[in-house]
Order: C-alpha cells, then structure tokens, then sequence
C-alpha cells in the first residue's frame, strides 16, 4: 500500500443498522404560512422563512401621541391628586389618634419634703455638725426636722441654738425643716404691730376665724426662715392652714412662691409599734392618707431579746408604706439598722413606694402582708412575720397580684433560705420568725 493511502476500516464505514438519526432534537416546527418559496434561474430552490419581530415597547412618536393625548392628560391628574389626597387623609388621621387616644395618667407630684424619709432632732441633746451630717449620710438621708424651733415671743428668734446647724445642712445641699410655733406670746413684736386685735385672742392663741391671719402671720414667719435656711415649715399644733378658702388660696400662692411650704399630718407611731395587731390596725387605718409619721427606734415593740428583730420589720412597714417616716431620737449608737434604713430610704423614690395602691393580704395578727401597685411600674409585696414560730404567706387573691416575685430586700440578711434576687411563688411565701420580705413583680392589670 502507497504511502498516505490509508485502508477503510469498520470504526470509518458507515454502519448500515437501519437506525435513523434525527438531525435536530425534537420534532422542527415550521408554519408554511411563515415560508416563502423563491426559485432561482438555475434551478435551486429557496425557502424564506419569517420571524416576526418582537415587541420592543412604544416608539418615541406613539409615546408622545399618548402623552399629549387629553384623557391620559386627565387620567394622569386624577391619579396625582388621588395619591396625595390619601395621603394627607393618612396624616390627618393618624394626628386625630394621638389626639384622641387616651393618654397615661400623669403621676401625683410630690414636694421633695414627701419623696425622702428625714431624721429628727432632739432639742434636748443637739448633736454637733460634723455627727449631723454624718448620721444623715450613713442613712442616706437628706432632710433634718428641728421641732418646735421658732420662738413664740420673737418670730426672728429660736428657742434653742441650731443656726450652726442648718448652715452646716445648707452647705452640705440638705434641707432643714421646722413648724409654726402653736402660739404667740403677748410680748411678740408682731402682736404690737397688728392693728387689727381679732388676730389674736386673749390667751395668745390665734384667732383662726380670722381671714387676714395667711396674710399677716404666715408671710412674716415664711420670710424670716427662709431667709435662715430653713426649706420647709410644717403646721403642726397650729391651725393656721384653716378651712376657709381664702387662707388655703394665700398658703398655695406662697407655696409657689417661696420654696418653703406649710405641710401637716405628723402622725405619732408611739402606741402604734406596742403590738403586732396594733400596728397592723395602725397601717389600715391611714391606708391611702399621705402623712408623716413619727417614728422612735427604740420605742419599737416587743421585748428586748426581740427588739431588733420588729425594729426592722416596723422600719420595713413604715418605709414601705404611703407617707414620709420621721425618725426621733436616733442616735449613733441604733447603727445597727443604718443600712438598712439607707437601702429603704433609696427605695422611697420608687413610684410604686411613692404613691401607689396598698392592698392587704388575708393573715394573722402576727402578720403583716401588703402590696404596693402602681400601673405602669414595678409593684411590690411586703411580708412581715412578728411571730416566733414559721409561717406562710399567699397574695393570691389580692388585686394586681402577679404569680411570681423576685426577692429585693431580707431582714435576716444571708440567715434565710432566700437569697436576694431569686424568684419565689407569692402564693407560698415562707417567712421564718421575725423575718420580713420585700419582693418586686409585674402586677396584673
């Protein structure tokens, strides 16, 4: 064989099996409407075949005949100003809800006097600067009530020396607090100086019926103390926050006016804190009244093996509950509950502690148990065990209650089974003796 002949081999013939091979895959669609036969002089035949073209949107002439054509014009506007009518329909109802909806009831306000517990002091036994302010740091609070402090034959004067003292307050950003003196003594300048003798009665004491007294009486004592450092004068022993309409309007005018301000409702704890029951009894009856009680350490019930322990369950109830505590008489040496009238005095700014709804549990006389509400905060339940022996305690039932509570504050400190912070069942509130709980929830509404 010849160089460059190559020999047929059976991979190069073609196999002859009667298989047929399609040339395109599928079946080829092919209108003969869409073909056009053409034929050539040599006679070749030609197949035309058309696709048509596809749509490839207006043209800039269509565009503009549509554009300047009067109803697309008309529809165009109708569309525009529906759009924008919708939408300011929108706002305008959206600014109608806010209006109308039912806004959330604004908190009582409070003069600052009313937020924070304060400390009393005994005339008799005046402590120096340096222990005030120490005593008022170490329980964390800022107000100091001198009682019985202006002197009622002189308004300028004082029956005992603590202008050192509320200086020493001043300087230290606390308040100083007093009364009106229940009295004035024939000799006051003020009683020389009236021209109007139905101010004062016979024996000395003021002529309440009188309507000018606001006027006359308050505003001397109000400039002169205040111009002393005094921040706060409270009516105690002393009508002269009458009931006639013309003396309240003159006393809020001047509560606005200065930053002094005539407060009443000194309540004495004394025979209250003697028995559970009585104290118990005591909280019930000035349930929803804002008052400021007075309240003696060491007059606190029971005997002395178990003093400490109602003393804190008493300073828990009261601090706990509505109203100002006003500590008397105590002394350094009562450390042993400074901090934990410091913790119970930061919790006085508390909203729910402030001004909230108190709502008793079903106990014992022996226990005490109440909630603090306030819709919109944090609510609180206080659990007080004055008796030796354990006991439990349920909330279930009492209104707002929720299920569960967090532990806030212990009076055993680490001696109970709670420690802070853990979450118990207010339904079953273990309490050992002479133990007091305070635990936060979300009160149900």
């Amino acid at each position: 064989m010849e160089e460059g002949t190559k020999t047929a081999t059976p991979e190069m013939t073609p196999q002859e099996d009667g298989t047929k091979v399609p040339l395109t895959d599928g079946d080829p669609v092919v209108s003969i409407e869409e073909a056009k036969f053409v034929s050539n002089p040599n006679g070749d035949a030609k197949i035309d075949v058309e696709v048509p073209p596809a749509f490839s949107g207006l043209t800039k002439e269509e565009l503009m005949k549509y554009s300047n054509d009067p109803f697309w014009v008309r529809l165009r506007w109708f569309l525009f100003i529906l759009f924008w009518a919708g939408w300011l329909a929108m706002l305008i109802m959206a600014i109608v809800i806010i209006i109308q909806a039912p806004g959330c009831k604004p908190p009582p306000e409070l003069l600052w006097v009313e937020e924070q517990p304060m400390v009393a002091i005994d005339p008799q036994n005046l402590p120096t600067e340096q222990e005030l302010l120490e005593r008022c740091n170490t329980m964390g609070i800022s107000s100091v009530y001198f009682p019985d402090l202006i002197s009622n034959s002189d308004f300028h004067e004082a029956k005992y020396d603590a202008q050192k003292l509320i200086d020493a307050l001043t300087g230290a950003e606390k308040q100083a607090v007093t009364d009106l003196p229940s009295s004035i003594d024939p000799s006051n300048p003020i009683y020389q100086n009236v021209t109007d003798q139905n101010l004062i009665d016979s024996n000395g004491m003021w002529a309440y019926a009188n309507e000018n007294l606001p006027s006359v009486i308050f505003k001397e004592i109000v400039d002169i103390w205040i111009s002393k450092g005094v921040k706060r004068i409270f009516d105690v022993g002393c009508q002269l926050c009458g009931e006639s309409k013309f003396q309240k309007q003159n006393l809020m005018g001047w509560q606005r006016k200065k930053e002094g301000a005539i407060g009443s409702d000194i309540v004495e704890t004394k025979e209250a804190v003697q028995t559970p029951s009585a104290f118990k009894a005591f909280l019930e009856e000035h349930i929803g009244n804002f008052n400021f009680y007075k309240f003696q350490p060491n007059q606190a019930l029971g005997s002395p093996v178990t003093d400490d322990h109602n003393l804190r369950l008493i300073t828990i109830g009261l601090f706990s509950y509505l109203g100002t505590p006003m500590l008397t008489k105590f002394e350094s040496s009562d450390n042993h509950t400074s901090s934990l009238i410091k913790y119970l005095s930061s919790m006085k700014s508390l909203q729910s502690i402030k001004f909230g709804n108190t709502y008793f549990a079903n106990t014992t006389d022996d226990v005490i148990a109440f909630t603090r509400v306030y819709k919109g905060t944090p609510a609180y339940a206080i659990a007080l065990n004055f008796n030796d022996v354990n006991t439990t305690v349920s909330f279930e039932g009492t209104s707002n209650v929720g299920d569960v509570g967090t532990v806030e504050l212990n009076s055993k400190a680490m001696e109970n089974i709670y420690d802070t912070r853990e979450k118990i069942n207010l339904g079953d509130i273990y309490l050992e003796p002479y133990e007091g709980l305070i635990l936060q929830f979300v009160a149900n509404f």
